[in-house]
């Protein structure tokens, strides 16, 4: 369940709860989470956003995805030279809670920047998770490995960095292309 408040010119409120999970792997996990991200939007091009995030599992095989996180991420566009650039950096911190039997207190830390040049997007950014640090909802082979070596109910027990580059091709519209 989510909702939304939108009330306060410039400010974007965004609880949500969750009683189950329904990972990849076919699993049906009940849960106990709730959270809220709340942005301010301090000018067209800078959003800052705040958000914490409680997970209890509440069955026996999840108990140890328990944990509460707390962050900030903040996004943003500039220029240089007539250059436009985007940028994203973000940064949380996590704690094990009941009913887990796990006791850690682990960090994260990710930044990404981009520009478009002659129609190629290209960009490139890094994550940093502390040992520890677990993503219990998350479908982490998608990013970090097809083998599912970093699953996030085991946590990143020695932590990970991770460094990435992208380069994308912005196709123009007209000669038969169209936009929708």
């Amino acid at each position: 369940m989510t909702a939304a408040y939108s009330g306060v010119e410039k400010l974007l409120i965004q609880p949500f709860y969750l009683a189950e999970q329904h990972a990849v792997n076919g699993s049906h996990n009940e849960l106990d989470a709730g959270g809220l991200n709340a942005t301010y939007e301090f000018s067209p091009s800078f959003k800052l956003t705040g958000f914490i995030y409680r997970i209890e599992g509440t069955g026996t095989g999840n108990a140890n995805a328990s944990n509460r996180t707390i962050g900030l991420r903040a996004s943003s566009s500039f220029q240089i030279e007539g250059q436009s650039f985007t940028y994203a950096a973000s940064l949380a911190e996590q704690e094990a809670i009941g009913p887990s039997t796990l006791t850690y207190d682990a960090g994260y830390l990710a930044a990404d920047l981009s520009t478009v040049l002659e129609g190629f997007s290209l960009g490139g950014g890094f994550e940093s998770f502390e040992p520890g640090f677990r993503t219990p909802l998350a479908t982490v082979h998608k990013f970090n490995g097809f083998a599912d070596a970093l699953l996030a109910t085991n946590g990143f027990t020695n932590g990970l960095k991770d460094f990435y580059a992208y380069l994308g091709y912005v196709l123009p519209v007209g000669n038969g292309i169209e936009a929708k």
